[in-house]
């Protein structure tokens, strides 16, 4: 496993987003894959987010987005 991203690290990571963005790709199961060690504690793993962001990419503004 790679280096650990809370939820704070993630809005940092992706300019424009917000906890609430992240909390509701949880909820949805859109976002990349996350571990909860806690009831509070949340963390992504940075290889994981990164794979998951590049399978975001598309060719043209017409294609529907997931997340």
């Amino acid at each position: 496993m790679g280096t650990k991203l809370n939820p704070d690290a993630m809005t940092a990571k992706f300019p424009g987003t917000t906890k609430a963005y992240w909390a509701q790709l949880r909820f949805r199961g859109d976002g990349p894959r996350f571990y909860k060690t806690s009831p509070k504690v949340i963390f992504y793993d940075e290889g994981e987010v990164d794979a998951w962001f590049a399978q975001t990419a598309q060719t043209k503004t017409g294609d529907k987005v997931s997340a």
